[in-house]
């Protein structure tokens, strides 16, 4: 099943992670970004190989935060752009 989501705005989130056992932070690369991609488990590069505990952080800064698509404006609208649907 192919993905429709592509990445994620964030806006003021300074350490977008901070995993607990470890104390690592994953920080934001400037105050307004797009999260690409962000998990944390094993991955396993091909078939027969041996996994490793990967996280993944691709993420990219932004100048400004994106105009919110026709989907958030339905029902399950976010509160931040609660005030820009028309």
């Amino acid at each position: 099943m192919k993905s429709i989501w592509k990445e994620s705005p964030v806006s003021n989130v300074p350490v977008f992670a901070a995993m607990q056992d470890s104390g690592k932070n994953f920080a934001a690369p400037s105050t307004i970004y797009a999260v690409k991609k962000f998990s944390h488990g094993l991955d396993f590069a091909d078939i027969g190989t041996v996994s490793e505990i990967e996280t993944p952080f691709r993420r990219r800064p932004l100048a400004a935060m994106p105009e919110p698509i026709a989907s958030e404006c339905g029902i399950a609208a976010s509160l931040r752009h609660m005030g820009q649907c028309a």
